[in-house]
């Protein structure tokens, strides 16, 4: 679920050296993000296999996702919208807030043509 994040530089546990080993073997730009767009929202998640492009467009889910990414919690949101972002893992709870996982991706890091 965090593999879209930067690995970190040390992981505790019995079998922390090794999960931290998998990460930065499969740890690259782009592998869980979102784009804005007029009126939508696009999100590529690459976490699992393969690529999953999910578009938002219902604007009550758009705003759910802004409110999210504002992190004004859970209770902003609807229970159906937030139902399904966590059935995608794209929201995850903690403790008794609410983090966004995919990460604003303003720039490609390599030209659009090898995309």
């Amino acid at each position: 679920m965090f593999s879209h994040l930067f690995p970190p530089s040390d992981l505790e546990g019995p079998r922390g050296a090794e999960a931290l080993n998998i990460w930065r073997a499969r740890y690259h730009v782009g592998r869980c993000f979102l784009r804005r767009g007029p009126g939508f929202l696009q999100i590529r998640d690459r976490r699992h296999a393969g690529l999953r492009r999910l578009t938002v467009s219902d604007p009550a889910c758009v705003s759910a996702v802004e409110s999210l990414t504002a992190d004004r919690g859970a209770d902003s949101v609807p229970a159906a919208a937030m139902s399904v972002f966590e059935k995608h893992h794209l929201a995850v709870r903690t403790g008794g807030s609410v983090w966004w996982a995919p990460y604003r991706l303003r720039r490609r890091a390599s030209p659009s043509w090898e995309v």
